[in-house]
């Protein structure tokens, strides 16, 4: 019996925590539009030279990151496509298919990897850091909105993922399978 009990309290207290999580979960997700707003009417109190300073650190390093990969990725599809095709005789088409394979697929895959991968794992590293350093109380105690403050931080330089995207398919599209001059011949 006592078993039984136990099994039922692990139960509850798993369901309890999930229905937690949901909460805080969902409550970020609701206050997030309300920051937005508060940005857009001006009334957010934050310092525009942080942003300023953090919008020009993310977007170039993204942009370089976006071009290497994606130079190297299409070389790679290149290289791929080029040993398919010889087997019928089509090489002529390898310019073709990483152009059309960049500009429907792997482009937006790719930027959104970059994206997501690299942007949102600092920011994740650097929220990780204000929470240690207790920086996300201190703004409470202050009387700031610390989801504004840190969703601002978080959203706007991140914002460029067009811009971004076209870098990719531009660069994609323009490398497509191009070496020493040349396509890639076998």
């Amino acid at each position: 019996m006592r078993l039984h009990g136990s099994l039922l309290a692990r139960l509850g207290q798993s369901v309890l925590s999930s229905v937690s999580r949901w909460h805080a979960l969902l409550s970020f997700l609701a206050r997030s539009p309300l920051a937005l707003s508060a940005v857009l009417s001006g009334s957010a109190k934050f310092r525009g030279s942080i942003w300023r300073s953090l919008c020009r650190s993310v977007a170039p390093r993204r942009y370089r990151l976006c071009r290497s990969q994606v130079f190297s990725w299409t070389e790679f599809l290149a290289f791929v496509g080029a040993t398919q095709l010889r087997q019928f005789g089509a090489q002529i088409y390898v310019a073709n298919l990483v152009g059309l394979g960049m500009a429907r697929e792997m482009g937006a895959m790719m930027t959104g990897i970059i994206m997501a991968g690299r942007t949102g794992a600092a920011f994740a590293a650097r929220l990780g850091t204000m929470t240690v350093n207790q920086e996300i109380d201190a703004l409470t105690t202050m009387g700031l909105d610390a989801n504004g403050f840190l969703w601002c931080r978080g959203y706007w330089p991140g914002a460029d993922g067009p811009a971004a995207l076209h870098l990719c398919l531009l660069v994609g599209i323009s490398g497509r399978g191009r070496r020493r001059g040349g396509y890639i011949e076998f």
